[in-house]
């Protein structure tokens, strides 16, 4: 092979390798509109003093454009003394401006309205010890790749040396709903501010860290992404439920 021919070969070389690079295929939403299907998380503990891992929890959230599923969420939120035993998941309904709270139990507690008001006051109060609930607004670091997604970094950060690391990826666009009101975000509720705003864009969580003083004590990870039709009763009340207003709960709890 001549000098030329090898030229011509680097450079055909380097450009495809160019437009490999230039043209990556990133993970995306594959249809228009709203996000419907189910996201896998993995939520890492890890220990302040040694760094290593205490314990791991797989959670799956099923979704479609009006709703949202936390499946046995609840009792690793500790919420044992607010809510009663076996109900430990939590249906959003942005449909009908409403969480359902059940579980093994034939009690569905609903919660509403005013009762939403309440649920941020007591879940301000049941934040870490060590977590601020009253955070500066987020700066935006950069742009980052993750596990095949595009993601954008928003990081916020306390005096306190507390630390969240967000790192958020719009090529997916869910409904987050009621979880971006003021009862949630709010003064009243875990007032990190910007927060709701970001949500309210449509972005989902690739992976969330959180730190105290530079060593990472929680960490949330996406793992897998389904994009597929959900079945409507994944999404409804299951069968039989006694419906129950939570307000006295809440009134007793925030006591």
């Amino acid at each position: 092979m001549n000098f030329r021919s090898f030229h011509i070969c680097f450079l055909f070389l380097v450009g495809t390798l160019h437009s490999v690079v230039v043209g990556k295929v990133y993970d995306k939403q594959q249809s228009p509109g709203l996000f419907e299907g189910s996201l896998s998380y993995v939520i890492s503990y890890y220990s302040l003093k040694s760094g290593k891992v205490l314990d791991r929890e797989k959670i799956v959230l099923a979704i479609n454009e009006e709703r949202l599923l936390f499946p046995s969420l609840i009792g690793d939120l500790e919420l044992g003394s607010l809510i009663p035993p076996g109900v430990d998941s939590a249906l959003v309904r942005n449909d009908k401006k409403d969480i359902v709270l059940f579980g093994e139990s034939y009690d569905a507690y609903r919660v509403k309205s005013f009762d939403m008001t309440m649920l941020g006051m007591v879940m301000k109060g049941m934040a870490f010890t060590d977590t601020p609930t009253n955070l500066p607004e987020p700066k935006f670091v950069g742009k980052f790749e993750l596990r095949g997604k595009r993601t954008e970094l928003w990081q916020y950060e306390s005096k306190e040396g507390f630390r969240m690391d967000l790192y958020l990826s719009g090529d997916f666009q869910m409904n987050w709903g009621l979880l971006t009101k003021s009862w949630l975000f709010g003064a009243g509720g875990l007032n990190i501010r910007g927060l709701a705003d970001i949500l309210k864009t449509g972005k989902i969580p690739v992976r969330v860290d959180a730190f105290e003083n530079e060593k990472r004590f929680v960490s949330l990870n996406l793992m897998g992404v389904k994009e597929r039709s959900v079945p409507e009763e994944l999404l409804n009340v299951p069968n039989p439920k006694v419906l129950h207003s939570v307000t006295q709960l809440l009134l007793e709890a925030v006591r």
